[in-house]
């Protein structure tokens, strides 16, 4: 084998390519590894290949990158997408990790934004009308997806044992937060635009309520609200 080629191990998956290949991204972790003065000296597997105790499968797109930044095929899930990202921040690859956030915003996914809340009558005192209070922005999706757009305003599920998160499904998120424009602004950075909204209000001025949403206070009026969000490719 030419000293020009080397032959890799990526946690059992094999693959073989050119020095200057590894080394095409400066400053990457690979580059660090392949150079002439290398960072730190990898081990190797019984039969002389070097081992890296990573994403075996993903590293095939990592050196489609490396080959050829410019027309790189990125994964079509956002599974495989996610699972790409962190390969790309562990090889230290951020023109890449770049590339896979905006994939990302170009996958077709769904989100329902929901709350409760109520408002004062003030039906005596005009004055202490004070505007909409909700008590808590409910979400539902694709939780990877939810993830993705919300971040570390999500909650995590109220429901732990359902699974692992990337490929599952929960109406049991909420927000930290009670901002209905701020979670309106994420989704629409991330892609998204507003597909359609329902609601219902239970009113209470010298009319029968229309319906009882959880307990009856007929000092507020109380209400809830749906919002349909949808991001196509």
């Amino acid at each position: 084998m030419s000293e020009d080629v080397v032959d890799l191990n990526i946690g059992g998956c094999f693959y073989s390519a050119q020095l200057s290949t590894l080394n095409s991204i400066s400053g990457s972790r690979l580059a660090d590894w392949f150079s002439k003065s290398p960072t730190e000296k990898l081990p190797q597997d019984k039969n002389g290949r070097i081992f890296i105790d990573r994403n075996g499968e993903i590293f095939s797109f990592i050196l489609d990158y490396l080959r050829n930044s410019k027309s790189v095929v990125l994964p079509h899930t956002s599974v495989d997408l996610e699972r790409l990202r962190i390969e790309a921040e562990f090889y230290k690859l951020p023109n890449l990790v770049s590339d896979i956030q905006e994939a990302k915003k170009s996958l077709s996914s769904t989100i329902t934004l929901s709350y409760r809340g109520h408002v004062p009558n003030g039906r005596e005192n005009l004055v202490d009308v004070r505007f909409r209070k909700i008590t808590r922005i409910l979400v539902s999706g694709k939780s990877s997806v939810c993830r993705e757009v919300f971040g570390e305003t999500l909650n995590e599920s109220r429901a732990p044992d359902c699974g692992p998160e990337d490929n599952r499904y929960s109406s049991r998120y909420y927000l930290t937060h009670n901002t209905l424009e701020m979670a309106f602004d994420k989704l629409l950075e991330s892609g998204f635009s507003l597909a359609g909204c329902c609601g219902e209000t239970a009113v209470v001025s010298g009319t029968p309520r229309t319906k009882t949403l959880g307990d009856y206070d007929d000092s507020k009026s109380q209400f809830f609200h749906e919002f349909y969000f949808v991001r196509c490719k």
